[in-house]
C-alpha cells in the first residue's frame, strides 16, 4: 500500500562486506556499512506502479554482488 514503508534486509550476507549500496528504481538511495545492512522504504512519496531495489554488497577487496528485486505500489 501506498505510504506504508518497505523493510529490505539481505538474506544472505557473509563475512568480509564492507558495504551494500541500494538503488532505487536506478538511481542512488541509501549506502550502509552496518549489519544487519538494512533500509526502509517510504513508499509515501513513489508514484503507484512497479518500482525497482537493487541492493550491490561491497566487500574491503573491492569484490561485488548484487541483486534486483521489484515491488509494486498501489494507488
Amino acid at each position: 500500500l501506498k505510504g506504508v514503508p518497505l523493510q529490505i534486509t539481505p538474506e544472505s550476507v557473509t563475512g568480509g562486506v564492507f558495504e551494500v549500496s541500494y538503488l532505487l528504481d536506478g538511481s542512488p538511495f541509501n549506502t550502509v556499512n552496518v549489519s544487519p545492512y538494512a533500509i526502509s522504504i517510504p513508499t509515501v512519496n513513489l508514484s503507484p506502479g512497479v518500482h525497482s531495489i537493487q541492493a550491490l554488497a561491497k566487500d574491503g577487496l573491492d569484490q561485488t554482488g548484487s541483486a534486483t528485486k521489484e515491488f509494486t505500489v498501489l494507488p
